[in-house]
């Protein structure tokens, strides 16, 4: 019988529950290595699993037996979004797992097409893309690349945005000509990106292109690279159309309708934000 994989859902004590392929859920013998959301091997012999039928189990675990519990695990509670020309979204859940990916471009589809990030914990997945040949070859032509979190706890969302600074400043001392930034972003941002089929990231360009020239139709754009994008805005300024924000003034400066999340963390960008935190783009 050919082995299966399963998610593993909770453990207590000694023994975990484990969600199979399909949803059905089984009992085994926790390893010391397991952890909630880890992704498992199942044994081969059914015979090896104890059905959660008794009334104790029932009791203790009905949250994750209830219908809900295959939703509880594939409910996204982040997100983290990565811009150069690929633009690529990871759906991540509770147990900071990735349970969805989302390419909103060719170039984005094609990083996606050889890489198999569901349940694996984000960190690992934002490595996975970051390595690619695709992406370095991206690195290497000085482009930008633009990284936004969100999450709907302000911790969680802190947390994120420090590691994904890591990362970016990580590239960019590895590739110097690379121009990065980070930024955390809240539910309306993300909503309204989504409603023009772009990034968060992207959406802020977009925005800072609308305030840079009013009459321009930013539906034109979506399908431009961030790179191309800054182009544009440094275009409109230079001809004096709309207000000069000057090195993305809207995004680090203007950040109540943009950048700020919840819980009130500001965003990473062109400018020294407000925590000392250098960004890195360009002048």
């Amino acid at each position: 019988m050919k082995a299966q994989t399963g998610i593993v859902m909770k453990i207590e004590k000694n023994t975990a529950v484990i969600m199979k392929n399909g949803g059905e859920f089984v009992s085994l013998p926790a390893s010391q290595s397991w952890k909630t959301g880890d992704v498992i091997l199942l044994p081969e012999k059914r015979r090896s699993f104890r059905p959660l039928y008794t009334a104790a189990a029932c009791l203790a675990l009905v949250f994750t037996l209830s219908a809900g519990s295959f939703h509880y695990y594939y409910a996204q509670t982040s997100l983290v979004s990565i811009d150069v020309n690929p633009s690529i979204e990871l759906g991540i859940n509770r147990f900071n797992r990735v349970v969805e990916t989302r390419a909103l471009n060719p170039e984005g589809e094609q990083i996606l097409a050889d890489q198999n990030l569901k349940n694996l914990p984000w960190q690992e997945a934002v490595d996975a893309i970051m390595g690619t040949e695709e992406m370095e070859g991206y690195f290497k032509a000085a482009s930008d690349i633009v990284v936004t979190v969100y999450a709907k706890t302000a911790d969680t969302q802190e947390t994120m945005l420090e590691e994904v600074r890591q990362y970016v400043d990580t590239a960019s001392a590895e590739y110097p000509a690379l121009q990065s930034e980070c930024h955390a972003v809240d539910e309306d941002t993300v909503s309204q990106a989504h409603d023009y089929g772009v990034t968060p990231g992207k959406y802020l360009y977009l925005q800072e292109l609308k305030e840079t020239d009013p009459e321009v139709d930013i539906t034109d754009y979506t399908h431009h690279s961030i790179e191309e994008l800054q182009g544009q805005i440094d275009a409109c300024e230079s001809h004096g159309e709309g207000t000069n924000h000057g090195e993305h003034g809207s995004h680090a400066n203007d950040t109540e309708n943009t950048t700020v999340p919840t819980g009130g963390q500001e965003s990473h960008h062109s400018e020294e934000s407000s925590d000392g935190q250098e960004a890195h783009h360009h002048e």
